[in-house]
């Protein structure tokens, strides 16, 4: 996590550029196409983060828990966003708005640099994702789809023992039909592996999933 590396001087300036914003379920933090107006570091809650074609056809591609940073890659290059997020349950984020985040970066060297190294990771992760995922049949798509969403949601705090994404938030994020999708998700239901209601799934036997994984990985 940036915060956690930075010496306290530099910890110091950037809270006292920093704002606190709370989001509610369903709330989009920014907007695509739009030219961003800060930086998020997200303190509690997830971020779904989707993008939407020129055709209207929608890609959830990442989940964003904890600690992690959102919105700050545009800054960087002063580009618009090609995403949207949005708040998936209650959002807690500091907020440092354009300019002040401009200013951090030109003054606080280990800010700037620990920023690199997770825009760095954050690339590595979204292109083994969309490698991974355009070569898989559906039903291991989502066994991963399912593992990475655990692993995402068991940062907030506390934990939950269930994901929260709905059946078109799922579909889209493993490239597939809801139908395709439904079906794939039951058949995991059936063989004990998880279990479902409404919007929660709760994680029955990682190991399993993880199995269907590993088959073609």
């Amino acid at each position: 996590m940036v915060m956690d590396k930075l010496p306290p001087a530099e910890l110091s300036a950037v809270m006292e550029y920093s704002e606190q914003k709370v989001f509610e379920d369903g709330e989009v933090l920014f907007r695509q196409g739009q030219f961003p107006k800060g930086a998020f570091l997200l303190q509690s809650g997830i971020v779904n983060i989707a993008a939407t074609s020129k055709h209207g056809q929608r890609q959830v591609i990442y989940f964003y828990a904890p600690g992690d940073w959102v919105g700050f890659r545009q800054l960087m290059t002063g580009t618009q966003l090609p995403i949207e997020g949005t708040a998936v349950g209650r959002v807690e984020a500091l907020f440092i708005p354009a300019p002040a985040f401009e200013e951090l970066l030109r003054t606080q060297r280990l800010f700037a640099r620990n920023l690199l190294e997770a825009l760095s990771f954050e690339f590595s992760v979204w292109v083994n994702r969309m490698t991974i995922f355009t070569k898989l049949p559906v039903r291991e798509r989502l066994a991963i789809g399912l593992l990475i969403l655990r692993d995402r949601f068991s940062r907030v705090e506390p934990p939950l023992k269930y994901l929260v994404c709905s059946r078109t938030d799922l579909a889209d994020f493993i490239g597939a039909s809801i139908e395709t999708t439904v079906r794939a998700l039951s058949s995991f239901r059936d063989s004990g592996w998880v279990k479902s209601r409404g919007k929660k799934i709760t994680i029955l036997d990682p190991e399993a999933l993880a199995e269907v994984a590993k088959a073609v990985l």
